[in-house]
């Protein structure tokens, strides 16, 4: 299928109508965009509609009902859109809280009917980004529908919300450390404690770069 982009700061971000000035490359504009800093390589993924295609024939579609939602997501830092928390906003501007999720990079996705007509100006909002960002935003359309849905968002993002899972990782991991959980078979192939520790220390070291987004 044939994609419409819309660079952050050019007319297409409302309104994404604007043709490319070249072919749509997937996995190389994905890297691109999304990790352009070298520090920051994790990516969160959201979508829109969350419900059975079943449900789609019974189900009234609007791009800024949808992309309202989607937004708050990434606010957020939620990727379900059930119980997220609609008290963080975005209205104190660029110097907000840590409780904003924020992210070195984005691409969102618009699929379905009139997806080259949005405005996706609210996801440009420079309280999204980090001040040294500078090409946060991508936006691309499709009219072919996803699955079964008049109308689809999905945002693919490298930001902030990577940070509670790595923290939870590492510290599993180093309960499992501390208890000697299978630490014997590792030695037996030539990885011993010091190996771990020099590897979770790598990890505090990606978690301390995103915590300071």
């Amino acid at each position: 299928p044939t994609w419409q982009n819309a660079p952050s700061g050019s007319d297409g971000v409302c309104g994404v109508a604007a043709p490319p000035s070249e072919p749509h490359r997937l996995l190389s504009d994905m890297v691109t965009q999304l990790c352009c800093h070298p520090h920051y390589r994790l990516l969160s993924l959201r979508s829109i509609p969350q419900m059975p295609s079943a449900s789609a024939d019974f189900t009234t579609f609007s791009w800024a009902a949808m992309l309202k939602r989607l937004r708050q997501m990434h606010v957020t830092g939620s990727v379900m859109e059930e119980g997220m928390d609609w008290g963080i906003s975005l209205d104190g501007g660029p110097a907000m809280p840590q409780s904003v999720n924020r992210a070195v990079a984005s691409w969102l996705v618009l699929r379905g009917h009139a997806s080259a007509d949005v405005c996706a100006s609210a996801f440009a909002d420079a309280a999204l980004f980090p001040r040294w960002a500078l090409s946060p935003l991508s936006v691309s359309s499709n009219p072919n529908r996803f699955n079964k849905y008049m109308m689809s968002a999905a945002s693919l993002s490298n930001d902030r919300a990577a940070l509670g899972p790595i923290q939870r990782m590492t510290a599993r991991a180093y309960d499992m450390l501390a208890s000697r959980a299978f630490v014997h078979q590792y030695e037996a192939y030539g990885l011993g404690v010091d190996d771990f520790r020099a590897c979770f220390a790598h990890v505090e070291e990606l978690a301390a770069r995103y915590e300071l987004l």
